[in-house]
């Protein structure tokens, strides 16, 4: 206990300006009226852009890390989270305007340049019914959740007491 303690106390900065930027989040949310939560999250809304801001951002620094340590899982988690903020914006689709080309608007739930949303990884089929048996695994909704806690918490836990 006392070994997580004098950790906190040495990131003690970093971690209380997370849980203050956690818990404004979360009153802004509770608080903010739906009308403006929904123009918030529209697509190309500030929370999408955000969203692929920060992960652009965690990409540039995990490779900057990766670069001083030759870890290759660095540089794999870098790669993820550029895919990510790739995605979050469908590769810029909106921003260079381009079409989405025909085979992939076919497949794609939303008409769009990007994976996440083929059929195959969406929640809803093309007709709008839900997946049902082994085709919800593959939602990237649950990918995402599944990701994020490998990332979030197994991962710095394992960091934090196994020693590779």
């Amino acid at each position: 206990m006392k070994k997580y303690l004098s950790e906190f106390q040495l990131h003690a900065s970093s971690c209380v300006a997370i849980m203050a930027v956690i818990i404004i989040s979360y009153l802004f949310y509770f608080t903010a009226s739906d009308q403006l939560i929904i123009s918030l999250g529209k697509e190309d809304g500030l929370f999408e852009y955000l969203t692929a801001i920060f992960y652009a951002t965690g990409a540039v620094l995990v490779f900057i890390t990766f670069l001083k340590n030759k870890n290759t899982i660095l540089l794999l988690l870098a790669l993820v989270l550029f895919f990510g903020a790739g995605e979050e914006i469908s590769w810029g689709q909106r921003i260079f305007d381009f079409a989405t080309p025909a085979n992939i608007k076919k497949i794609n739930a939303q008409g769009e340049f990007n994976i996440h949303n083929l059929e195959s990884f969406n929640r809803k089929k093309m007709d709008g019914s839900l997946t049902t048996g082994w085709r919800r695994l593959l939602s990237m909704d649950l990918l995402f959740k599944i990701f994020t806690v490998i990332i979030g918490v197994i991962i710095p836990l394992l960091a934090y007491h196994v020693r590779f």
